[in-house]
């Protein structure tokens, strides 16, 4: 890595998918176990929500054990999460995090996260389907993909056009709103959009001055 701030490092990882044109990806590093993850999630969420106009988000889950047998919950709760996407029920990732953190409930098994998926009214058949199909597979190689090629080596995270990983751990801040984390974030995603719009402006006047970096 390099180019390091004080609120965020410069990654080199696969360009995502529309780079350059569309709304700009932001790519959130999570773990439902993961106590500051939970904290920042309703956050996030709500930045998401004010953003989408000009900014494409998608929750990564994150696993860090490549160790078989040890701590197993990081898969089954990818599977957990990609399972979701794809029966197109994300209310439920919000449930995810609240039933660890506030209920107590442990999803570190594929039958724990079974359990709780159909107590939450999701058809067991329908789910357990998901879990094993392809869509499902893929989402979690790529996942574990990216958090290798950005190293990222704790959540959440956060990755902005591909190019510019912050988060609370760069930022130094736990919790109370994370003022910080989205003042970071929005200065990333201005950042790229401005050179956006240098790069536009320059195919526009191409004999014409360029602004400086």
């Amino acid at each position: 890595m390099a180019d390091a701030s004080q609120d965020h490092t410069r990654v080199n990882g696969p360009a995502p998918a529309g780079a350059g044109t569309g709304p700009i990806t932001v790519e959130a590093f999570f773990w439902y176990s993961d106590s500051h993850a939970f904290e920042l999630q309703p956050v996030l969420d709500a930045w998401r929500g004010a953003n989408a106009h000009r900014v494409a988000f998608r929750w990564i889950p994150a696993d860090f054990d490549r160790t078989p047998g040890s701590r197993q919950n990081f898969k089954p709760q990818q599977r957990l999460h990609f399972a979701l996407e794809a029966l197109g029920a994300g209310e439920f990732h919000e449930r995810a995090f609240t039933a660890i953190h506030r209920d107590r409930v442990r999803l570190n098994t594929d039958a724990a996260v079974l359990a709780w998926a159909a107590e939450q009214g999701l058809d067991a058949a329908g789910f357990t389907a998901a879990v094993a199909s392809a869509p499902v597979e893929s989402g979690i190689r790529h996942a574990d993909a990216l958090l290798q090629a950005y190293g990222i080596q704790g959540v959440p995270a956060l990755v902005v056009d591909g190019r510019f990983l912050t988060g609370p751990g760069l930022v130094r801040e736990t919790a109370a709103g994370f003022p910080g984390t989205l003042a970071a974030l929005d200065r990333l995603v201005a950042r790229v959009e401005g050179e956006r719009g240098g790069r536009a402006a320059g195919r526009a006047h191409p004999v014409g001055p360029r602004s400086g970096s």
